[in-house]
């Protein structure tokens, strides 16, 4: 886990997928990327998903890592 900050605006789903629009220098917690994540598809390894707003978002690895800069590790 890592959390991340938005350095463009993008867009992600929730869990009900309904969509959002996740605004630049946004600050995303608990950001995790495969096996694990907390989206819809849990074994889907090109998912991730994050915190924001106190809900869970996600969307494909290529789009939001392109879309965000890492500021630090969980422990």
């Amino acid at each position: 886990m890592e959390t991340r900050r938005a350095i463009r605006i993008f867009p992600a789903f929730d869990l009900t997928y309904e969509t959002k629009r996740i605004p630049a220098e946004a600050i995303l917690p608990d950001f995790r990327i495969g096996k694990g994540h907390e989206g819809n598809a849990p074994e889907n390894r090109r998912l991730e998903s994050f915190h924001y707003e106190g809900r869970t978002y996600y969307n494909a690895v290529s789009y939001i890592v392109g879309a965000t800069k890492a500021i630090g590790e969980a422990e």
